[in-house]
């Protein structure tokens, strides 16, 4: 499958709503406080469901703000699959690298296991100076 580069003005756009609605800024270490952000939302979403296009409308945000931080910090461009013509599924290549930051906010909002920061710093940057990060993280959101 190839990648298509489309989605950077949608992405960039939600990523800027979700700098106003969390308080962030575009800085590295803002991933941190996005993960606290969606693994207390998934808490709060156990007690209170939200829709499905609520909980997509977060994922968008969240994923095109972390998106945008690596993009910004280390380049890229925003796209999707070929076979994926939805604009849910917007991704960030780099080289052979393909990260998809929007899957991964759904996946921690609908509580399942990882974080942003893990994410970011391992697989796509392989820093180990995140480690003290993570773990600062696990201990605030257990």
């Amino acid at each position: 499958m190839a990648f298509v580069v489309k989605g950077r003005e949608i992405a960039k756009q939600y990523a800027q709503q979700c700098a106003i609605f969390a308080g962030v800024d575009f800085s590295e270490s803002s991933i941190r406080q996005v993960d606290l952000d969606l693994k207390r939302m998934a808490k709060d979403h156990e007690k209170n469901p939200i829709e499905i296009e609520d909980r997509n409308e977060l994922s968008r945000q969240y994923g095109s703000y972390v998106g945008e931080v690596y993009r910004r910090h280390h380049g890229g461009v925003w796209g999707a699959e070929e076979s994926l013509s939805k604009e849910n599924a917007l991704g960030i290549q780099k080289g052979n690298q393909t990260f998809w930051p929007w899957y991964m906010c759904s996946k921690i909002l609908k509580g399942g296991d990882g974080t942003i920061a893990w994410y970011y710093g391992y697989i796509l940057m392989g820093l180990l100076h995140f480690k003290s990060s993570l773990n600062e993280i696990g201990n605030k959101v257990h």
